[in-house]
């Protein structure tokens, strides 16, 4: 649960990047592009909050201290915003990028972001 309410976060720009850990059993093949994608399970969180961290107020290497063997994926604010997800910061002591999308995602939306996910790290071999 968030420290507060969720209420959409407008310091957090439509432009901004958010990126979202890849579990290593979160991959499959895209037989249209002939590359590895996010399942869209990646994007469904049962509780109605996704975690991800702000681009801009972490590093590669700190979004993936605390799990080294996830891929990370980007998505922008806006296009979350567009679908009518809530965005907000809700910093913790060992992650001041926590942000949480607020609002219970769709299957459709899980699918269209597996999809428009861009690959910041892949550790997904062959």
């Amino acid at each position: 649960m968030p420290s507060r309410p969720c209420i959409d976060d407008r310091s957090i720009e439509n432009s901004d990047g958010l990126w979202r850990h890849i579990h290593p059993e979160q991959f499959t093949w895209d037989q249209q592009t002939s590359k590895w994608r996010p399942t869209s399970g990646a994007f469904i969180d049962r509780s109605g909050e996704m975690s991800v961290d702000l681009a801009s107020l972490t590093t590669l290497a700190q979004s993936l201290a605390q799990k080294p063997d996830h891929s990370l994926v980007e998505v922008e604010a806006g296009i979350l915003r567009k679908m009518g997800y809530v965005l907000i910061l809700d910093p913790l002591e060992s992650n001041p990028a926590y942000t949480l999308i607020c609002g219970r995602m769709t299957k459709a939306h899980a699918r269209e972001l597996a999809r428009l996910a861009r690959w910041l790290v892949c550790r997904k071999q062959g």
